[in-house]
């Protein structure tokens, strides 16, 4: 939503397979001192540490798509962004993303919707 596909080519230096990609949220808390991360592969899909080593191992890093102006991972303290990278075992990188194509996104499904109305 938040990078097209050309866009993640260019971040991914082509690689665009080789990437797991985080968007705003991954990060935050989602109650009971989990984060969502947690939440949907601890809890939800009962991955163990082996289960993470083995899904995860196919990507070479992570980037989260910060979208600007708003600079949300720097909101997130190094212990949130260091506990998913020590359990995936994925660097982290920080890629700043305009919200341009979310906002082309959202005005195109605004315009279909009054067309049907």
């Amino acid at each position: 939503m938040l990078a097209d596909l050309e866009k993640r080519k260019e971040m991914s230096g082509g690689k665009i397979g080789s990437v797991f990609w985080l968007s705003p949220g991954w990060l935050d808390y989602a109650g009971k001192n989990r984060y969502v991360w947690e939440r949907i592969y601890k809890d939800y899909l009962k991955w163990n540490d082996a289960d993470a080593n083995v899904n995860f191992g196919i990507y070479r890093k992570a980037i989260f798509l910060d979208p600007k102006p708003l600079n949300v991972y720097g909101e997130y303290t190094p212990k949130n962004i260091l506990d998913f990278s020590s359990w995936t075992r994925l660097v982290v990188i920080r890629q700043e993303v305009t919200l341009d194509r979310l906002k082309g996104l959202l005005s195109r499904c605004v315009l279909k919707s009054r067309v049907k109305a």
